[in-house]
C-alpha cells in the first residue's frame, strides 16, 4: 500500500472516541452556561480535563522513544523477511503503552507491529515484518510511532526517519531450471595424467591399462601400475552473459537457486559493468546478482568462448525449461 510522504517530526489526530468526548463537553457545558448549573460545569470540567490529559501523556510518551535498526538477515525479493529493531524508552518518567509501529520503505506502508508496553527506561528487541517488491538496494525511509495511550480519547503520531538501505537478493524459484543441469558433469575441472608417481604396484583385473608402467613391467612377471597419479587441473569457468531479453530477471533468480542450493560457486564468474567478475563465495555472488543489470550490447557480443570461458546468456535460459 503506497504511503504520503512524511516528513519527521509530531502529528496528532482525534479518533472518534475524542470526537465523541468534545460533543459530550459541549452538550454539558452549553446547559449549564444558561442553567447556572454547577454540577455540570463539574463534569463537562472533567471531562475536559481527561482529554487534555490524554493529549499531554501521548506527547511525553512519545517524545522519549528512539528507534535502532539492528542487523538485518538475508532478505530475497518476494519473500517475506524480518527487519530487526531496538525500540528504546529514554524517558524516566513515563511508560508507553498500546504502540503501533510501521515502517515505510520506498514509498510502501508495511505491515504495523503493535506493542503492548514498554516501561520507562526499557529497551525492547523486536523483529518488523517487510516484504522486500524487487531485488537490489532498497531504502527504508520512516517509522511512524503511534499511541492514544491511556484513554484513547487522542491519538499522536511520531515519524522517525531511518534512511538505511537493504540489499536485497533475488527471488528464489521453486524448482531450478533444467537448463542449468551440465554444471553436474565436474564443472570447470578436465583432469588429465601426468608423468609423476610414488609407487608401482602389480595390476589387478578392472586396472586402468593407461597406467601400467610398461618398461618396469617387462622386468617382472606381471605388469605393474603407476599409484597415486598427480593429475593436473586446467580450469574453465562457466561465465553467466546477462544481455539484456524479456526474461531477464528469471534468468537472475534461476542462477541465484542455483547458488543457493550448490553453496558453491567454484569455476562460476559473471560479465558485469566493470568487467567480469569472479566471486569467492556464495553470498558475495549472491550480492553481485542482486545488483546486476543488463550489460551492453557490445559486451554482450563479445567472444567469451575463445578466452576459454563456457558461456551461458540470460536469453538463453527459458521459463519453458
Amino acid at each position: 500500500m503506497s504511503a504520503e510522504r512524511v516528513e519527521p517530526g509530531f502529528y496528532s489526530s482525534l479518533p472518534r472516541a475524542g470526537k465523541l468526548t468534545l460533543v459530550a463537553i459541549a452538550m454539558v457545558l452549553v446547559p449549564a452556561y444558561g442553567l447556572s448549573v454547577s454540577l455540570m460545569y463539574l463534569m463537562g470540567a472533567m471531562l475536559a480535563g481527561i482529554l487534555v490529559y490524554n493529549m499531554a501523556t501521548t506527547y511525553f510518551t512519545l517524545r522519549g522513544l528512539s528507534l535502532r535498526i539492528l542487523d538485518v538477515p538475508r532478505l530475497h525479493a518476494g519473500v517475506k523477511g524480518e527487519v530487526p529493531f531496538e525500540l528504546i524508552n529514554n524517558s524516566a518518567l513515563f511508560s508507553a503503552g498500546y504502540l503501533e509501529l510501521t515502517l515505510t520503505c520506498e514509498g510502501l506502508q508495511l505491515e504495523t507491529l503493535p506493542v503492548d508496553w514498554l516501561s520507562r527506561k526499557q529497551r525492547l528487541a523486536a523483529v518488523m515484518p517487510v516484504l522486500p517488491p524487487r531485488r537490489g538496494q532498497i531504502r527504508l525511509e520512516r517509522v511512524r510511532l503511534s499511541t492514544a495511550y491511556p484513554f484513547g480519547l487522542f491519538a499522536r503520531h511520531k515519524v522517525l526517519a531511518v534512511d538505511r538501505e537493504l540489499l536485497v537478493y533475488p527471488a528464489l524459484l521453486d524448482a531450478e531450471p533444467n537448463i542449468l543441469g551440465a554444471r553436474r558433469r565436474e564443472p570447470g575441472v578436465l583432469p588429465r595424467n601426468s608423468e609423476d608417481f610414488q609407487y608401482l604396484a602389480a595390476y589387478q583385473p578392472g586396472d586402468d591399462v593407461r597406467r601400467i608402467h610398461w618398461r618396469k613391467s617387462t622386468l617382472s612377471v606381471q605388469p605393474v601400475l603407476k599409484k597415486d597419479l598427480a593429475q593436473l587441473q586446467s580450469f574453465q569457468p562457466r561465465l553467466f552473459v546477462p544481455d539484456a531479453c524479456p526474461q531477464f530477471e528469471y534468468a537472475v533468480s534461476a542462477l541465484a537457486t542455483h547458488f543457493h542450493h550448490a553453496q558453491t560457486v567454484q569455476g562460476w564468474a559473471v560479465v558485469t559493468d566493470e568487467g567480469i567478475r569472479e566471486a569467492v563465495s556464495s553470498d558475495d555472488l549472491m550480492r553481485i546478482l542482486a545488483l546486476i543489470q543488463p550489460v551492453s550490447a557490445e559486451a554482450a557480443s563479445r567472444d567469451y568462448e575463445a578466452e576459454g570461458f563456457r558461456t551461458i546468456y540470460a536469453s538463453a535460459i527459458s521459463m519453458e525449461d
